[in-house]
């Protein structure tokens, strides 16, 4: 199978990047705006070409030979218009408007892969009828099979609530298949026992869908499924089960704070020594063979988190923004698409694509 080509577009630090080169796709062409997340590409992607401006990459892609050798165009817009945190001016806004570049950028350089991220305001913003308008506009401009579903980071590997919604949309013929699907070897499963969360998809303006897919873009008929996995409860739709992947961390979900559970750790080495006690820096927990350390709560705090935590929250290497400024990393993270839900969503295009390529044949 050839290895797909990728252009990332409002590349931030390079969420989607790294999670589609962890998928085997390589990346061609990043485009970002930002001065300081260009400095972070440069260092870790040096030789993939940059644009700084996704409203001139049209002329750009023409001078990088770009047109007809990419496979996927990927990107998460600008949230701003759309969330639910803001003043919700829609795709009419300045920011989230970018969404029609986007579109123009994948339509110009003939890929037949487009994967938009967004929060899911978006799918109630205006009522809906925005993202109405983006799947219309997709259709319009040729991307005929067209799915979308809200992804939770907590699942994917990384300690914290993150729910961001995919879109995906191919230009060929791929029938009734769905790409965003759970296959094994792709699969991130919650634990066995753990409730398994399901919504259904509604027509657009109907309330907020949480996925669904489209083929007969005359009618946009929209079929129901089941999206990824979350904790739920019966009583409570928001419930968050925390995972044991992190004991030192609890996320709180409200767009200010993280609280950190302070652990104090001692040895069980037994003798008459005194119980050696320390405080746990890092999100990483280790041990130390036949006397592993035992946590104990000693006391709960607030703090902020460091610019490593954010990192490892998000799925990237350690350090990969430390050429920065603390105030940017923080920042950059908080713009990031979580590397490993961007790694499923580039594995499961390409079991897609490899075999759209097989029954073209």
């Amino acid at each position: 199978m050839d290895t797909l080509r990728f252009v990332s577009l409002f590349a931030g630090v390079g969420g989607f990047d790294l999670g589609f080169e962890q998928a085997g796709m390589e990346c061609i062409g990043q485009v970002e705006i930002d001065a300081k997340a260009q400095s972070v590409l440069s260092a870790h992607f040096p030789d993939v070409p940059k644009h700084d401006d996704v409203t001139t990459a049209l002329e750009w892609a023409d001078e990088q030979s770009l047109i007809g050798k990419t496979d996927v165009v990927c990107g998460g817009f600008p949230c701003q218009d759309v969330s639910v945190a803001g003043k919700r001016s829609g795709l009419a806004g300045a920011r989230s408007g970018l969404f029609w570049d986007a579109l123009a950028f994948a339509q110009t350089v003939e890929a037949r892969w487009l994967v938009l991220e967004n929060v899911p305001g978006l799918l109630s913003s205006n009522e809906g009828r925005d993202f109405g308008v983006v799947i219309s506009a997709m259709a319009d401009a040729g991307y005929s099979h067209i799915e979308w579903r809200v992804l939770d980071s907590q699942f994917f590997g990384v300690p914290q609530r993150r729910r961001r919604v995919f879109i995906v949309g191919c230009s060929a013929d791929i029938g009734r298949r769905q790409v965003l699907t759970e296959s094994e070897g792709l699969r991130w499963n919650p634990p066995q026992g753990r409730a398994t969360g399901q919504d259904i998809a509604g027509t657009l303006g109907a309330g907020t869908p949480s996925g669904g897919w489209a083929s007969d873009t005359e009618r946009m008929t929209f079929v129901p499924y089941v999206k990824a996995r979350r904790a739920q409860s019966e009583d409570d739709y928001e419930t968050w089960e925390p995972r044991a992947v992190s004991p030192t961390l609890n996320a709180f979900d409200n767009g200010t704070e993280t609280r950190a559970t302070v652990i104090s750790f001692y040895s069980t080495g037994g003798g008459n020594d005194a119980p050696a006690r320390g405080i746990s820096p890092t999100v990483k927990v280790g041990s130390a063979g036949s006397a592993a350390p035992v946590a104990v709560m000693e006391d709960t705090a607030v703090r902020r988190l460091t610019p490593l935590e954010c990192e490892r929250l998000q799925g990237f290497p350690d350090n990969w923004t430390d050429l920065c400024a603390d105030s940017h990393r923080y920042r950059q993270m908080g713009n990031a698409v979580t590397v490993n839900v961007a790694r499923y969503v580039g594995a499961c295009i390409g079991v897609a694509d490899s075999n759209l390529s097989v029954t073209t044949l």
